[in-house]
C-alpha cells in the first residue's frame, strides 16, 4: 500500500514551530490529522550556516558562480565538514526527540515497512528545508520511505495531454566545469524515447523563445552556473547574461500550460530557483539545494537516470541515487545529502501520481506537483 504522510511547519527557530500532521492512504482522505508544537532551536541554525561556510570553503569545482574561497588545508577542512555534519544530523534528531512531538514521531514509527510512504514537509522556512530530513532516526526502518519538500501555496492546474515526450536540454555558463557530462547522460538515457533540443549559452531572447515554443515540453533541463540571493534564484546562461526566476516567469508559464512537467536545474545553490518555481506550480522540480563539486552533480545525475527511465518513480530514483553518492563521500564530504523531495498539491491528487518515466506522457503524470531539492 502507498501512504502519503504531509508535515505542515509554521514558525521559525527563533519562536518555535507548529506543526499539523495528516497521513493519508492511496486514492483517500486523511484518516489521521493532529497539531503539535516544536520548541525553539537556534543551534541548528548556527551548525547550518556553519556547516555551508566550511563547505563553501573545500577546494572543489563548484556550480556556482561565485563559490567560496579557500580558508584553509584541504583534509583539515574535509574534518571538520565531516564533523559538523555529523553534529547537524545529532542536533536535527534530538531537536525532533523534544517531548511535544512524540506522539508524530511515534506514529510514523508504527507505519509499516512494507508500504511505500511518501512525507511532505511543507514550509516557507528556508533552514528547515535545509535539513537532512532523510536522516531523521525515525524514519530508519521504513526502507520504502522518502522524504519531500513543499510550499505552503502550492497547487496545481490542469494540463493537456501530449503523446510524444520533448526535452529542452539549455546548457549554460561552464567556466570551470564540465556540463557536456550532463549532456551525454541526458542522450544516452532519454534519446531513444524523447525528441531533445538543445540549445548552447543561449541569450535571454533565444531562452524566452524556445520555452514558449508551440509544442510544448515535458522536461526542461538546466546544466550550468546558478545561485541564490535571499529566496531568488539566478541561473547564468553565459559568460555575460543571467536571469532569475521572476525575468523567466512570462515564459515559463506559457511552458506549464502547454505541460511542461519536469525542471531540473543541474546548478549550484538551488533553493532559491526551487521556492519561486514553486509559486508557478511547475509538476516536477529538481535542483541542488547547496554547491557542489562537479563530479558529485554528474554522478546524481548519472544515478537517477539509471533509475528513472528503467521504471522507478520519480522520489524512489532519487533516493536511489543518493544512496549511491555514499560511495563518493570520503573524497567529497557531505554527498549524503544529495536528492530531497518536494511534492505540491492536494494529498489526492499527490496519490495518484504514477511519477514513472514511461508514464510521461500520460496525463496522470501531471496530476500533482512534485519538487526534488537535491543539492548541488
Amino acid at each position: 500500500m502507498k501512504k502519503l504522510v504531509i508535515l505542515k511547519f509554521d514558525g521559525n527557530f527563533e519562536s518555535g514551530f507548529q506543526v499539523n500532521l495528516e497521513i493519508a492512504n492511496e486514492g483517500q482522505r486523511a484518516y489521521l490529522t493532529t497539531t503539535t508544537k516544536l520548541p525553539e532551536n537556534i543551534s541548528i541554525s548556527q551548525i547550518l550556516n556553519n556547516l555551508h561556510e566550511i563547505y563553501c570553503s573545500l577546494d572543489s569545482q563548484f556550480r556556482i558562480k561565485y563559490g567560496g574561497s579557500s580558508r584553509g588545508n584541504l583534509e583539515c577542512l574535509k574534518q571538520e565538514c565531516t564533523r559538523e555534519s555529523i553534529n547537524l544530523v545529532a542536533g536535527f534528531n534530538q531537536w525532533l526527540n523534544a517531548p511535544s512531538f512524540t506522539f508524530i514521531a511515534n506514529t510514523l514509527k508504527d507505519l509499516n515497512p512494507q508500504d511505500e510512504i511518501r512525507i511532505i514537509i511543507t514550509t516557507s522556512c528556508h533552514e528547515l528545508r535545509q535539513l537532512p530530513w532523510h536522516l531523521w532516526d525515525v524514519l530508519t526502518e521504513l526502507p520504502l520511505v522518502e522524504v519531500a519538500l513543499s510550499s505552503p501555496n502550492a497547487e496545481r492546474g490542469e494540463r493537456p495531454y501530449r503523446e510524444k515526450i520533448r526535452i529542452l536540454i539549455i546548457l549554460g555558463d561552464r567556466t570551470g566545469i564540465n556540463i557536456h557530462k550532463d549532456k551525454q547522460y541526458l542522450q544516452s538515457f532519454c534519446g531513444n524515447d524523447a525528441e531533445i533540443i538543445l540549445i548552447d549559452n543561449p541569450s535571454r531572447e533565444e531562452l524566452n523563445h524556445y520555452l514558449q515554443d508551440n509544442l510544448g515540453w515535458d522536461m526542461l533541463f538546466f546544466s550550468g552556473h546558478s545561485q541564490t540571493q535571499g529566496m531568488q534564484g539566478r541561473i547564468y546562461l553565459n559568460d555575460r547574461d543571467s536571469l532569475t526566476m521572476a525575468e523567466l516567469r512570462d515564459a515559463l508559464q506559457v511552458a506549464i500550460k502547454r505541460r511542461l512537467q519536469i525542471a531540473f536545474f543541474n546548478s549550484c545553490d538551488g533553493l532559491g530557483i526551487a521556492y519561486e518555481l514553486e509559486q508557478l506550480y511547475i509538476p516536477q522540480v529538481i535542483v541542488m539545494r547547496e554547491p557542489v563539486p562537479d563530479k558529485v552533480a554528474q554522478e546524481f545525475l548519472n544515478y537517477f537516470l539509471q533509475q528513472f527511465t528503467s521504471g522507478k518513480s520519480l522520489y524512489i530514483s532519487v533516493k536511489n541515487a543518493r544512496l549511491e553518492l555514499e560511495k563518493l563521500e570520503e573524497e567529497f564530504p557531505c554527498s549524503f545529502r544529495v536528492g530531497v523531495e518536494a511534492s505540491q498539491g492536494t494529498p489526492e491528487q499527490i496519490m495518484q501520481f504514477a511519477g514513472c518515466w514511461n508514464d510521461m506522457s500520460d496525463e496522470t503524470f501531471s496530476d500533482f506537483t512534485e519538487e526534488i531539492i537535491a543539492r548541488r
